[in-house]
């Protein structure tokens, strides 16, 4: 398995009567990790949608420089694999065969898998941790648990681009460490392609080779977390001052909002917070 590049051009979404995206031109290198960040409703889904053909679109989406609106389903299934951020499945279907079920593109849903398929679902078992899962019920998992699951399901299908839609919510911060280690893994091991929608601007920086901002439907900046996550960007995109400084280990950025500009005056800090005194309760 190795990635391929993805490049988008004059790509625009319209939905209900509403233009979502706007001439969006975009080269994302193969065998990369791209982060996509961004407020709510400016659009990170719908590209995510419009990639894997799932939303209507004007322009052109490439993959590896082949048209994906020239790809069957079943080869589109092949190249690419989606893990949705709601993603859902029946509370009695077992783990084994969920995870069997990414092998459809290669075999559909009812032919009997050949050993390369069996290898496929037994080699996403195994890296992504399930083997010890693989005979539970969906229903009796926890988050993080089941967002490994949709993430095996996906490894299963052999991809060159893996999309992940916000593949942190719900999850506290140990599983969100848990699954991004994962995906960051999977990509040094394999080479593979990875598009994640993030909204963790120090996530997005720690474990992406390259970061997307967006807003309004628009890519506002793209580039290496430590040049495309600036205090200028930051505040075009999202509205807010930010302080920015290096991991002390790693020597990545650190972003670290500090207060949304309304009107071009920011909020004022509590004095008691600022000299680190505790907060008095409310009464």
């Amino acid at each position: 398995m190795s990635g391929a590049g993805l490049s988008m051009r004059g790509l625009v979404v319209e939905l209900g009567g509403r233009e979502i995206l706007h001439g969006i031109d975009l080269d994302l290198a193969p065998g990369l990790v791209h982060g996509i960040i961004g407020p709510n409703g400016c659009g990170k889904t719908t590209l995510v949608r419009a990639v894997c053909g799932t939303a209507p679109v004007r322009g052109r989406v490439l993959l590896g420089g082949e048209p994906v609106a020239s790809m069957s389903s079943r080869r589109r299934g092949r190249a690419m694999a989606v893990v949705w951020q709601n993603a859902q499945a029946g509370p009695e279907v077992r783990v084994a065969d969920m995870v069997g079920y990414g092998r459809y593109a290669h075999q559909g849903w009812f032919t009997a898998r050949d050993a390369g398929g069996r290898a496929a679902v037994a080699s996403a078992l195994e890296r992504t941790g399930l083997v010890p899962f693989a005979d539970r019920r969906i229903g009796t998992l926890s988050g993080g648990e089941r967002q490994r699951v949709w993430l095996a399901a996906a490894l299963a299908q052999e991809p060159q681009l893996l999309l992940l839609d916000e593949p942190t919510t719900y999850l506290d911060i140990a599983h969100q460490l848990e699954i991004l280690d994962l995906v960051r893994e999977l990509n040094t091991e394999r080479g593979l392609t990875v598009v994640m929608v993030l909204h963790d601007l120090t996530q997005v920086a720690r474990y992406c080779d390259n970061a997307v901002l967006m807003s309004d439907g628009r890519v506002r900046a793209t580039g290496a977390p430590g040049r495309a996550l600036d205090t200028g960007a930051i505040e075009q995109v999202f509205g807010v001052d930010a302080w920015i400084s290096a991991d002390p280990v790693s020597g990545q950025p650190v972003v670290a909002p500090r207060s949304r500009r309304t009107g071009g005056h920011r909020s004022s800090p509590n004095p008691a917070r600022q000299a680190g005194k505790p907060l008095d309760k409310e009464k």
